[in-house]
C-alpha cells in the first residue's frame, strides 16, 4: 500500500514548538486572568470567551469539496510534515543518523514506492547544508511541508521573523513569499539552556495562509490569514481575550476554514470551548459544534468527529443533527493521538499509541460499521528492531 513516512522530531532540543501542543500541554503553564470577567460560572462550569458566545450556528451553502492546486491537505492533520501530489508523495524526516541538526526533504513515488532525496545538483554527498533537500533546523525550526499551485512551501526563520518560503518540487529553488509574524520566545530564567519558541499553526489554502498565534499564558490568541506572494501585512479574522485562551485545529475544507478554540478557568484543568468557521466568500464567522474535539473531518454535508470522551459523532451541518456513530467494538482510547479521514468513500479512524506509535486504523462503512481493521507505523523510525518497513507498512492514507 502506497504511503509515504513523514518527519517525526520530537527530540531533546533547545527550541521546544508549542504550537501544535494538545489543549492540556498549553492549558500547563496557564497565568493570571487579565480580562476582568469572570473565568468560571456559579456552579464551578468554565465560562465561554465572550467573543464566543453570540456568534450564530452555520447555516451557509454546504461547499466543503476539495481542491487538488489550490485546498490544503486538512486530513493531514495540524502542521503535517508530508504532502501529497497526485504522483507521489513528499515528505520531511529528521537527519538522526547523518550527525547534523537538520531535516530532508524525501520524494516517495506512488508507482514503484522509490523513496529518494529531492535534490538537483550532480555529484552532492546529501550530508550537510549544501544539499537542496538538507534543511537546517536553526533556519527551518517547523519541519512542515504544504502544497500550493505546483510547489511546495516551508516555513523559514529569518533573525525574529517567521516567513514562509516557496520550494520547488525538484529542491532547486527557495523563495521567500510572505511574512507571518515575530516569533515569540520565552527564555526559562531557571535553566540556561531551555528556551521555548511558540510556532503558530497553519495552513495554505486557495491562495493564503490561514495561522493562529497563540501560546500558554496568553490573554489574547487571534486566527490570521496572509496573502501568499505578497508584501501584505497578515489581516486578524478573528480573536478572543480570555484566561490562556487558545485557537487550533485550522482546518480548511472547500470555502470554510475552520478551527478550535477554547480558554481555562484559572486552575487551567477547566476549560470550555468549540468548534467555529470562517466563511472565506462573505467573511463572516459561524458555529459548528460545542465539543472541543480531539479530531474531525468533513464530508459532503457532514462533520464526523471524536469528542474529549472518545465518543465519535456526526453532525448533519444541513438540519443540525447529532448522532452516535461507530460500534462499540471501535475502541478510541484517552492517550490516542487520533485522526479521522475518508478513503476511497469510507471512514478511516486512525488512533496512534503515545507510547508504541503502533496506529490502529478502523475502517467504517456508511452506518459506522467497521469493514476492516489495520495495523502498521507512520513512521520508519517507530518500526521496532528486526521489522522492516515492508512488514508494517499497511496503513490507509488520505489524499491516495
Amino acid at each position: 500500500m502506497f504511503g509515504c513516512t513523514g518527519c517525526h522530531t520530537s527530540k531533546p532540543e533547545d527550541i521546544v514548538n508549542t504550537g501544535a501542543s494538545l489543549a492540556a500541554d498549553v492549558l500547563a503553564e496557564t497565568q493570571q486572568d487579565v480580562s476582568g470577567e469572570e473565568v468560571s460560572g456559579a456552579d464551578g462550569t468554565v465560562v465561554l470567551s465572550k467573543e464566543l458566545r453570540n456568534i450564530p450556528e452555520f447555516s451557509g451553502e454546504i461547499d466543503f469539496t476539495y481542491v487538488y492546486d489550490t485546498d490544503a491537505q486538512s486530513d493531514l492533520g495540524q502542521n503535517s510534515s508530508q504532502v501529497y501530489t497526485k504522483d507521489g508523495c513528499y515528505s520531511m524526516e529528521y537527519a538522526a543518523a547523518m550527525n547534523i541538526d537538520a531535516c530532508f526533504l524525501y520524494y516517495t513515488d506512488a508507482a514503484s514506492d522509490e523513496k529518494v532525496l529531492v535534490c538537483s545538483k550532480s555529484n552532492c554527498t546529501h550530508r550537510d547544508e549544501t544539499c537542496d533537500a538538507c534543511f537546517m533546523m536553526e533556519e527551518y525550526p517547523m519541519p512542515i511541508l504544504e502544497q500550493y499551485h505546483g510547489a511546495l512551501y516551508e516555513v523559514k526563520l529569518d533573525g525574529d521573523y517567521l516567513n514562509i518560503y516557496r520550494i520547488s518540487f525538484d529542491g532547486a529553488v527557495r523563495q521567500k513569499s510572505c511574512t507571518l509574524m515575530r516569533l515569540n520566545i520565552e527564555e526559562k530564567v531557571e535553566d540556561d539552556q531551555s528556551v521555548s519558541a511558540f510556532y503558530p499553526e497553519l495552513k495554505i489554502h486557495r491562495g493564503y495562509v490561514y495561522f493562529s498565534d497563540y501560546y500558554a499564558g496568553c490573554n489574547t490568541c487571534s486566527l490570521y490569514r496572509v496573502k501568499l506572494d505578497s508584501q501584505e501585512e497578515p489581516e486578524v479574522l478573528f480573536t478572543m481575550t480570555d484566561h490562556s485562551p487558545f485557537l487550533y485545529q485550522i482546518r480548511p475544507y472547500g470555502r470554510y476554514v475552520n478551527f478550535e478554540t477554547a480558554n481555562a478557568d484559572k486552575s487551567g484543568m477547566n476549560f470550555a470551548g468549540g468548534m467555529y468557521t470562517y466563511d472565506t466568500e462573505d467573511g463572516t464567522i459561524s458555529h459548528l459544534s460545542d465539543q472541543i474535539i480531539h479530531g474531525y473531518t468533513i464530508q459532503d454535508s457532514f462533520l464526523y468527529y471524536i469528542d474529549m470522551n472518545g465518543g465519535l459523532y456526526r453532525k448533519d451541518l444541513q438540519t443540525g443533527t447529532i448522532t452516535p456513530f461507530g460500534e462499540d467494538a471501535l475502541e478510541i482510547g484517552q492517550n490516542d493521538d487520533k485522526q479521522l479521514f475518508f478513503h476511497e468513500g469510507h471512514l478511516v479512524v486512525a488512533l496512534t499509541d503515545w507510547e508504541t506509535r503502533l496506529c490502529t486504523q478502523y475502517v467504517l462503512d456508511e452506518e459506522g460499521r467497521i469493514l476492516s481493521t489495520l495495523e502498521g507505523y507512520e513512521y520508519e523510525s517507530y518500526i521496532p528492531e528486526g521489522q522492516s518497513k515492508e512488514d508494517v507498512d499497511t496503513l490507509l492514507h488520505p489524499y491516495t
